[in-house]
C-alpha cells in the first residue's frame, strides 16, 4: 500500500499540469501595440442622465480617475517591459465602442440598456474591442466598455460591488495582447470576477511574464532585434540586438507560429508542432468567438463560458474582431511537454530502485 501511495504521489508531483500566460495570436505573431506611449482616454458614461464620467455608483470622480490610472500604471510599471501609457483629454461626446482614434484605448462606462440587453451579455462586467489593419499583428485602437447597467462598482472593495481598479486591470490585459488562460492561481487573466474582490489590482507571476514577453526591455530599443514568439537565439537576441537580461523573456503556454514556413522551422516550439511533438491550437469557438470565461458575475465563481455574446458576426465582447479571424497559420501548444517532461524524469528516478531490487534478489 505504501508503495502504491508513493507511486501515485510521485506521478502527481512530476506530471501535474501547469499553465502559463497566453497571448492573442494574429497574423503569425502575438498581437501588441507598436507605438509608445499608448494613449488613454476616458469617455463620458453612455446612457447616463447627465454628461458625467465614471460609474453612477461612485461619487468621488477624482478618486475614480485615480483608480483608472492606477490600473494602467500597474501594467506600465513592470520592470523589463517598455509598455507605457499617456492619459490625454477626456472625450465629452457620446463614446463609441468602435471608435477609430489612432493608437488609443478608450475607457468608459455604459448604463445604456441597449448595449447590454440588446447587444451583449447583460451580466458581463464589460466588453473590449480592438481594430487592426487586417494584415499586421498590431493594435490600431481599442476600447474597454464597463457595465454600469447591471453592476454596482466600488473603489473600496465593498462586498456587494465590483472593484473598479481590479476589474479594469484584468481587462487592460486583453487590450495589450494577453489572452484568457485557465491558470487562476498565477494570473489575473482567468476571466473570473467576484464581488468585493480587490486581488486583481496586483499582477501575478504569469501576467508579469506576459507583458515582459510582448514588450521586452525597459525601452523600445533595448531589445531591438530580439526574436519574439520562440525565435530568441544565442544570448537572447538576434540580428544585432543587445544582451540585456530583459531581452530573454519566457515564452507563453501557446506560441504563435509565424506565417513564413522558414521562420517557423527556426522556432523550436513551432518545429515541434510540425514534427508531431506538439499540436496546432486555435482558440475554441464559443458564443463569444473564443470560449473564454470573462464577464460572469452572478454571485458565484463558476465563470461560465457564455458570459459574452457575439452580436453581428464581426465583434465579440472580449475584444476580438472576428472579421480578422482568418486561418493564417496556427499557434502551437506543446501538449505533450508537460507529460514527457514529467513522466520521463520520474521513470528515470524509479529505474535505479528497480535495478537495486533485482540485484538484491
Amino acid at each position: 500500500m505504501k508503495k502504491s501511495i508513493f507511486l501515485i504521489f510521485g506521478i502527481f508531483i512530476f506530471c501535474s499540469k501547469s499553465y502559463g500566460f497566453r497571448t492573442n495570436c494574429r497574423y503569425g505573431d502575438s498581437l501588441r501595440w507598436e507605438e509608445m506611449p499608448v494613449k488613454v482616454q476616458i469617455g463620458i458614461t453612455k446612457g447616463a442622465q447627465n454628461d458625467t464620467f465614471g460609474s453612477e455608483d461612485i461619487t468621488d470622480n477624482e478618486a475614480e480617475r485615480e483608480a483608472i490610472e492606477a490600473a494602467f500604471r500597474t501594467w506600465e510599471n513592470v520592470e523589463c517591459s517598455y509598455l507605457s501609457f499617456e492619459f490625454v483629454d477626456e472625450i465629452n461626446e457620446n463614446p463609441s465602442l468602435r471608435h477609430q482614434i489612432p493608437n488609443t484605448i478608450l475607457v468608459y462606462f455604459s448604463n445604456d440598456p441597449a448595449d447590454w440587453e440588446g447587444n451583449y451579455y447583460p451580466n458581463a462586467v464589460g466588453t473590449t474591442f480592438f481594430g487592426t489593419d487586417g494584415a499586421n499583428p498590431y493594435f490600431l485602437y481599442a476600447t474597454i466598455m464597463l457595465n454600469d447597467y447591471a453592476h454596482k462598482w466600488s473603489l473600496t472593495g465593498e462586498s456587494d460591488a465590483l472593484d473598479l481598479q481590479g476589474v479594469l486591470t484584468a481587462l487592460i490585459g486583453k487590450v495589450i495582447g494577453l489572452y484568457t488562460t485557465e491558470n487562476g492561481e498565477n494570473t489575473i487573466m482567468d476571466g473570473r470576477y467576484e464581488l468585493g474582490d480587490t486581488s486583481k489590482r496586483e499582477l501575478k507571476e504569469e501576467d508579469i511574464k506576459g507583458v515582459q514577453y510582448l514588450y521586452p526591455g525597459n525601452t523600445p530599443d533595448e531589445c531591438s532585434g530580439t526574436g519574439l514568439d520562440g525565435g530568441i537565439e544565442d544570448g537572447g537576441v538576434i540580428d544585432g540586438g543587445t544582451s540585456s537580461e530583459c531581452c530573454n523573456p519566457e515564452e507563453p503556454e501557446v506560441v504563435c507560429c509565424p506565417l513564413n514556413p522558414e521562420l517557423a522551422e527556426s522556432q523550436e516550439a513551432c518545429r515541434g508542432c510540425r514534427d508531431g511533438v506538439g499540436a496546432c491550437w486555435n482558440p475554441p469557438t464559443g458564443p463569444d468567438g473564443d470560449a473564454d470565461v470573462d464577464g460572469d458575475v452572478d454571485g458565484d465563481t463558476d465563470g461560465d463560458v457564455d458570459g459574452d455574446t457575439d452580436t453581428d458576426g464581426d465583434t465579440d465582447t472580449d475584444g476580438e474582431n472576428e472579421e480578422e479571424e482568418k486561418e493564417e497559420g496556427c499557434s502551437c501548444r506543446i501538449v505533450s511537454t508537460s507529460f514527457y517532461t514529467g513522466i520521463i524524469p520520474f521513470l528515470l528516478f524509479l529505474l535505479p530502485l528497480f535495478i537495486i531490487r533485482k540485484i538484491k534478489r
